[in-house]
């Protein structure tokens, strides 16, 4: 690592690569643990999904966000790479991503079949390959039974009738159970 301070602040480059900084945590992500299956219906309901990160170092940062959904150790949602995430710049100590936001974050929408899943947050510095922060969530997309609805029954006319000449030109009324 190398650091070089002057009046204009202090900057650092990085040798390693692949290794977790942590410059920011705690990253927390908040989301239901059986969300629906269309992420894109996960900035709406009473239960938002929500990204919270928190920089670790006095001054400001510049990072990026990358955000997948992962099965079985495989990216099955996400069209970002870390070299397209986009940038965030921490100019304060917490950031905070809700709802639409949080999602847009994906950069595009999937819709997951039953199953368990991981989504995972990372932040990676200008060099695109060092980690300096990361959390992953699981969650469940529950399989979904069809409902069956069916009209209700009528009384009035009754099934099948057969109007008279006098009956079809008087009101008709119409009763369901």
């Amino acid at each position: 690592m190398f650091l070089f301070c002057s009046l204009y602040g202090c900057y650092f480059s990085l040798a390693a690569t692949g290794q977790n900084l942590n410059l920011v945590s705690p990253i927390t992500i908040s989301m239901p643990n059986n969300p629906v299956a269309n992420t894109d219906d996960w900035g709406k309901g009473a239960q938002p999904f929500v990204i919270t990160a928190k920089k670790n170092t006095p001054n400001e940062l510049q990072s990026w966000m990358l955000v997948t959904i992962k099965k079985g150790g495989s990216k099955v949602c996400g069209s970002n790479t870390p070299q397209t995430a986009p940038e965030v710049y921490f100019d304060v100590p917490l950031k905070t991503w809700v709802g639409s936001t949080a999602v847009s974050l994906l950069g595009n929408a999937c819709i997951l079949p039953p199953g368990d899943y991981e989504l995972c947050v990372q932040f990676y510095l200008k060099d695109r390959r060092t980690i300096i922060g990361e959390n992953c969530k699981s969650f469940t997309i529950k399989e979904t039974k069809a409902e069956s609805f069916f009209p209700p029954p009528n009384m009035l006319p009754e099934n099948n009738k057969i109007f008279t000449a006098q009956e079809i030109n008087a009101p008709v009324n119409f009763r369901w159970r």
